[in-house]
């Protein structure tokens, strides 16, 4: 024999604070981060790393090209200063001077220029594994949020059942229960109901008297003189 619960603002609340609860769910869903901490990590160490391969490479280019302008100009000194072609032994110091400066500055140049090619060589091979490491977090998370998203519409699809469950539900109450009802879940924290156990009310416990019982066995809207909520009976009673 089957039995169904014949205290149907029980029911209508079991309905509620499930809806309500999954409705939560899907509001903690939402509010997730659309990347995870791993992924925003990994993207910053790839971009940092081909930021900076990418000015080293930039900063060889402009020194070489310096360089090449520097080393052309020391030659030139050079030649002219053992060429033959100075006038006066106040123009050769000048010149030399002209050139030890130039020879410095290629010198400091040069050591900058292998310092940045050194770095470079040790980041290059770095690049590809961050490429591939930040490629698989991607991956991670966009899984995650297909998940997220299976998992809201599955919470959507059970709220829509539950709604539906409850329009029916609504259809087996009167106005009077109706009404008390929606005056107190919200007021009494989704607790509108209180369940009779033990001939005391669930929620705050208070001794019920036989007058109480008899009244909710006639099914009528009894209150608990307590704490105020809607006394029910969770009784099982066979299904027609």
């Amino acid at each position: 024999m089957s039995v169904k619960l014949t205290s149907e603002l029980l029911q209508l609340q079991d309905l509620d604070n499930q809806i309500s609860l999954m409705e939560r769910q899907i509001n903690n869903l939402r509010s997730l981060p659309k990347e995870s901490e791993e992924l925003l990590s990994m993207r910053s160490r790839y971009g940092e790393a081909a930021a900076k391969a990418q000015n080293l490479n930039a900063a060889i280019a402009k020194n070489s090209q310096n360089e090449a302008a520097l080393t052309k100009k020391v030659s030139q000194l050079h030649n002219k200063i053992y060429g033959g072609q100075i006038g006066s032994s106040k123009e050769l110091q000048a010149l030399q001077l002209e050139l030890e400066d130039c020879r410095n500055r290629l010198s400091v140049l040069q050591e900058q220029i292998l310092e940045d090619m050194e770095e470079a060589e040790q980041l290059a091979p770095l690049l590809p594994k961050l490429q591939i490491e930040l490629e698989n977090a991607e991956r991670s998370s966009r899984r995650d949020a297909n998940k997220i998203q299976r998992d809201i519409a599955k919470l959507e699809g059970n709220i829509k059942d539950l709604r539906e469950e409850r329009s029916r539900q609504l259809q087996l109450l009167d106005q009077p229960k109706l009404y008390a009802y929606n005056n107190l879940y919200v007021s009494k924290n989704k607790r509108a109901v209180a369940e009779v156990k033990d001939k005391r009310c669930g929620e705050c416990m208070a001794q019920l008297t036989e007058t109480k019982i008899n009244e909710l066995y006639k099914n009528k809207l009894i209150f608990c003189d307590v704490c105020g909520r809607i006394l029910a009976l969770r009784r099982a009673a066979p299904e027609q």
